[in-house]
C-alpha cells in the first residue's frame, strides 16, 4: 500500500510539474504566426462551415470550430480560452501515456515516461501553441495503446471504440496524422501474417481488423466526407511542395533531444536506442507496434514531401507526433540503467531521476530568457532553439526609455517571419511586449487578446504599456530578402499612425531617423496623465 502511495504521489508530482511547466508566463504570451489560422476562421466563418471547411492557411476545424462555438455562446476569443485544448492535451499526455503503457514498460519507466512528458521542450512549448500538434501528440499513441490492449485482449469493445475515436480525432486535427493513427492496423495484419498463420485464428485476427478499421473509417468519414472536396484542394496543392534539407534534418535530433548542445543530444539517442532494446526484450508486442507507428510515419513523409517540410522548425511539427514514443523508449533505457547502479539505499534511483531531470531541463530552452520572462517564446525562432539567435542589434533609442513598463510595438505583422525583430529587441531590452497590428479582422469586439491593443489613440491609452513604439519603416530594420510589398505595406502602415499620433498628441517623445531605423516613441504615461487634469 505505501509503494502504491508513493508511486501515484509521484505521477501527481510530475502531473503538477507538467502543468506548471505549460502555464508558465502563458499570459504574456503574443499571439502570431500559424495560431491566427483558427482565429481568422472563427472570426469570418459560420461554425457550419468551420468544421468540414478546409482551407490553404490549415487553422485545424477542430480548433477553428472550437472558436466559432465560443463565439456562438457569445464568449470572447481570449487568450487563455483559445489555448485551452492544447493545454489539456498537454496536461493530459503526462498523466494518460505512462497509464496506458504501463502494463509493457513496469511502473519505473512509465514514471520516468511521465517525468520525461512533463519536461519535454518540444512538448511543453507545443501545448502552449493555440495549433494542433499537442493534441495529435497525444491522440495517436493513445490511439496505438488502445488498440494494443484490445488486441491483446486486454480490453473489450471499449478498448476498440476508445483506438478507432483517438485515432479518428487525431486525424481530424491534422491529416498528416493519419497514416500514424491508422498504423496499429498495419501492426495487427502482421501480426495475423507472421503469428497466426493460416486457419481459424488467422481469419478471426483479419475480421477483427475488419471491424477495427471499419470503425476508424466510419469516424472518419463524419468530417472527411463533407469536407472532401476542400480537402483534396489542399492536398493537390501541397503534395510535394517541400524537399528535404540538411538544415532540417540535422535540426531534428536536438530538437527532439530537447537541447541545442550536440552532446547531449548524442547521450539522449544513446539511451533511447538502448532503451529500444530494453522495450524488446519487456515488450516485443509494444515493441513492433512503436516501429510500425515509426515507420508508417517517416515513409508516409518521405514519399509526400509536404509543403515546409525543408524547414526545420515545419519539420519539428511533422515529427512531433513520434516524441512521445522516442521519450518512450528513453524512459526504458534510464530505467534499465538507474535499476543497474550500485544499491546505495532507498533513495538512488529517486535522486538519479531527480539530477538526470535537472540536467536535461539546465540543458534546453525553459531555462533562457525567452520562456522565462520573454513574451515570444512561441515564436519560430524560439521554438526551434538549435538556431543561433540573430544578431541584429537593439536600436539605440530604446536605452532612451526608463522605467520598467511594458512596450508597444507598431505595426505587429502578425506572421512570425516580418515580426522577428521584435523578439531580438526583447533579448536585449527584457521590458514585457505588447503590440498593435493594423489587420482589420483583428479589431473585432470579440477578440480579447491580453497582448494584442488596437492601434486607436484610446485603445492605445487604455492598455497597461509605459511606452507606444511606432516603426516608421520595420522592415528596414533588418533588412529581408522577401516580402517587398509587405515591407512597403508596413512602412506606410507605421507613418500613418505616426502622423496620426502627432496631430493628435504633439511631437514623439523620443525620435531616431535615418540613416539608422526610423523610430518613434511616446510615453502614455505622460499623456495619460496630461489627459487627467
Amino acid at each position: 500500500m505505501a509503494v502504491r502511495s508513493t508511486e501515484t504521489g509521484a505521477f501527481a508530482v510530475c502531473i503538477a510539474v507538467g502543468a506548471g511547466a505549460r502555464l508558465w508566463n502563458l499570459s504574456g504570451q503574443i499571439f502570431g504566426g500559424d495560431e491566427f489560422h483558427a482565429v481568422r476562421a472563427a472570426l469570418i466563418l459560420p461554425v457550419s462551415s468551420l468544421y468540414a471547411t478546409y482551407q490553404q492557411a490549415d487553422p485545424s476545424l477542430p480548433l477553428a470550430t472550437y472558436g466559432g462555438l465560443l463565439l456562438a455562446a457569445g464568449l470572447p476569443l481570449s487568450d487563455l480560452a483559445l489555448r485551452v485544448p492544447v493545454l489539456v492535451a498537454g496536461v493530459a499526455a503526462v498523466g494518460l501515456l505512462p497509464l496506458l503503457a504501463r502494463r509493457w514498460i513496469g511502473h519505473t519507466a512509465a514514471l520516468l515516461f511521465a517525468a520525461l512528458l512533463a519536461l519535454s521542450p518540444n512538448l511543453v512549448l507545443y501545448s502552449r501553441i493555440a495549433r494542433p500538434y499537442m493534441p495529435i501528440a497525444l491522440l495517436a499513441p493513445v490511439a496505438a495503446f488502445l488498440f494494443l490492449a484490445w488486441w491483446q485482449r486486454q480490453g473489450g469493445l471499449g478498448r476498440l471504440g476508445g483506438y478507432a475515436m483517438a485515432a479518428a480525432a487525431a486525424s481530424y486535427f491534422s491529416p498528416l496524422a493519419g497514416p500514424a493513427a491508422a498504423a496499429p492496423l498495419l501492426y495487427g495484419l502482421g501480426d495475423v501474417v507472421l503469428r497466426r498463420g493460416r486457419g481459424a485464428s488467422a481469419r478471426r485476427g483479419l475480421t477483427e481488423l475488419g471491424l477495427a478499421g471499419a470503425a476508424l473509417a466510419a469516424l472518419v468519414a463524419l468530417f472527411l466526407v463533407p469536407g472532401w472536396e476542400s480537402l483534396w484542394e489542399i492536398v493537390s496543392s501541397k503534395q510535394g511542395g517541400g524537399t528535404f534539407r540538411t538544415r532540417g534534418m540535422l535540426s531534428a535530433p536536438r530538437l527532439a533531444a530537447g537541447s541545442e548542445h550536440w552532446p547531449v543530444a548524442v547521450l539522449f539517442w544513446g539511451v533511447a536506442a538502448w532503451g529500444a532494446l530494453v522495450l524488446w526484450r519487456r515488450s516485443r508486442s509494444l515493441s513492433l507496434l512503436c516501429a510500425s507507428l515509426v515507420t508508417v510515419h517517416l515513409g508516409f513523409l518521405a514519399v509526400v514531401q509536404p509543403l515546409g517540410v525543408q524547414d526545420s522548425v515545419v519539420l519539428n511539427r511533422y515529427l512531433i507526433v513520434l516524441l512521445p514514443i522516442l521519450l518512450l523508449a528513453v524512459a526504458c533505457g534510464l530505467g534499465d540503467l538507474i535499476a543497474r547502479l550500485p544499491a546505495t539505499g532507498r533513495l538512488a534511483p529517486g535522486l538519479s531521476v531527480i539530477l538526470l531531470t535537472v540536467g536535461w531541463v539546465a540543458a534546453g530552452p525553459l531555462v533562457q530568457f525567452p520562456y522565462r520572462a520573454g513574451s515570444f517564446a512561441h515564436h519560430n525562432a524560439e521554438v526551434v532553439f538549435t538556431i543561433p539567435p540573430s544578431t541584429l542589434r537593439l536600436p539605440e533609442i530604446y536605452e532612451r526609455l526608463d522605467g520598467d513598463g511594458a512596450l508597444l510595438e507598431f505595426p505587429w505583422p502578425t506572421e512570425w517571419f516580418f515580426g522577428r525583430a521584435y523578439p531580438v529587441y526583447q533579448r536585449a531590452h527584457r521590458r514585457p511586449v505588447l503590440v498593435a497590428t493594423d489587420e482589420r479582422v483583428f479589431h473585432d469586439d470579440r477578440l480579447a487578446l491580453r497582448t494584442l491593443v488596437r492601434p486607436e489613440p484610446a485603445d492605445l491609452l487604455a492598455s497597461r504599456a509605459r511606452w507606444l513604439v511606432v516603426h516608421l519603416d520595420l522592415m528596414g530594420e533588418w533588412s529581408p530578402r522577401v516580402g517587398r510589398q509587405r515591407a512597403l505595406r508596413l512602412r506606410r502602415s507605421g507613418e500613418r499612425l505616426a502622423s496620426r499620433l502627432e496631430r493628435l498628441w504633439g511631437p514623439p517623445d523620443h525620435r531616431s531617423m535615418a540613416p539608422g531605423p526610423r523610430i518613434a516613441v511616446w510615453d502614455l504615461d505622460r499623456l495619460r496623465s496630461r489627459a487627467g487634469k
